[in-house]
């Protein structure tokens, strides 16, 4: 494609104006634009089609190793031929903004989509689960990138299994006035959630914590689809102090095939020296309800391998999947 042009886009009219000129090609949604706000969103046009597109971000980012970063996420191409083109493109426009380095894949936040599959047998991919069609990891590396970061997914298939250490747990906790409820649908339940995972995610690898509003935007959406007994919510007396967020593998209905399994999103607990065991006891009881709902398999989903999660994962689950996250330094 030796004729590529670049169109860029900073403005909300250019965004619009890009909507009626390509509006029958590939083109990121307005859904997106407006719920994760790039600082440049780049189209790749070639007669009068765009081919592909990419978004920067590096106003709000988090640093790493204590030096600016930048983001290139919403990567999307029809041929991986023009890949190479497309990173070229954002590296340097991230450099031209000062940015010390630029990470990909990731759409703005790592409360939205980031990560690509870095290794894994054939199965097929899990609902949430990252997929960015037409690249590979090699295709960040040939640019320069390396891992910065990797994360698992594990696969439960004995929800049965018992850790000894739970009967102790749940004696303690409950000495605490700790109790475990469904949640409820709602968006003050939401609210509650938000509370909690800011709190507890705060330490987490490039966090920075997404609005209120823009967790609230982002999740609502799905309540109508998800099933209560599912969202286990810890709270102490009437705090809500942890919680759990789960829900079926829509992804195997819409492949037509039964639901089977349930995938395991979130635990996130409030980080307090009296509240240690909590998140294994959150994750027993999702495999006890899950048992109860008759499904067969819990995937405990896209855990940062520095993270304690994955230790306690790894007591009831194999790891199946790899992910990784990329850098590069930009001198």
């Amino acid at each position: 494609m030796d004729n590529m042009e670049f169109v860029t886009i900073t403005t909300e009219e250019q965004f619009t104006q890009v909507q009626l000129d390509y509006g029958d090609s590939l083109r990121l949604s307005p859904q997106q634009w407006q719920r994760e706000r790039p600082d440049l969103h780049g189209l790749a046009v070639e007669g009068g089609r765009c081919w592909g597109y990419y978004s920067l971000w590096w106003r709000e980012t988090p640093d790493y190793q204590g030096q600016k970063v930048g983001f290139i996420g919403h990567l999307k191409v029809e041929s991986g031929e023009i890949i190479p083109q497309l990173l070229a493109r954002g590296i340097q426009k991230l450099r031209d903004r000062g940015c010390f380095w630029a990470i990909a894949p990731v759409d703005g936040n790592t409360g939205y989509r980031y990560r690509i599959i870095y290794s894994s047998p054939s199965d097929s991919l899990f609902f949430s689960e990252p997929n960015l069609e037409h690249f590979s990891p090699e295709c960040f590396t040939r640019a320069g990138f390396t891992p910065i970061a990797f994360y698992q997914s594990h696969l439960c298939t004995d929800l049965e299994q018992i850790d000894p250490r739970l009967a102790r747990i749940r004696h303690r906790l409950a000495g605490q006035n700790i109790t475990i409820r469904r949640a409820k649908l709602e968006i003050e339940e939401l609210q509650r959630l938000y509370r909690v995972m800011i709190g507890a995610f705060r330490h987490n690898f490039l966090y920075s914590p997404l609005s209120e509003g823009d967790f609230i935007q982002l999740y609502a959406p799905l309540l109508p689809q998800l099933n209560s007994e599912l969202i286990l919510i810890a709270q102490q007396d009437k705090k809500t102090i942890g919680f759990l967020f789960a829900f079926p593998d829509f992804s195997q209905a819409q492949r037509g095939e039964a639901v089977e399994r349930v995938i395991l999103k979130t635990v996130a607990v409030l980080p307090k020296r009296d509240y240690a065991g909590l998140g294994n006891l959150l994750v027993k009881e999702c495999h006890a309800i899950a048992t109860q709902l008759g499904y067969k398999q819990v995937i405990h989903a896209l855990m940062h391998e520095q993270n304690p999660s994955l230790n306690l994962s790894l007591r009831y689950a194999q790891p199946f999947r790899r992910y990784a996250l990329y850098g590069k330094f930009l001198p």
